[in-house]
């Protein structure tokens, strides 16, 4: 989850399908980056995110 409602994106899985939205927050599409070894097409977004406030309900 984000620390901000900043944190979310809407997200086109896949390519041939433009109107399948997915609405994902920013540490899980960080997750899937580093999982998949593509962190370095947002690096900066990475390590912005990775020192962002931990979530809290308010």
């Amino acid at each position: 989850w984000g620390a901000t409602l900043n944190d979310f994106y809407w997200v086109q899985r896949i390519p041939e399908a433009p109107s399948g939205l997915t609405r994902m927050s920013g540490s899980r599409l960080a997750a899937w980056m580093k999982e998949i070894g593509e962190v370095g097409h947002a690096k900066e977004e990475i390590e912005w995110s990775e020192a962002e406030d931990q979530p809290r309900e308010v």
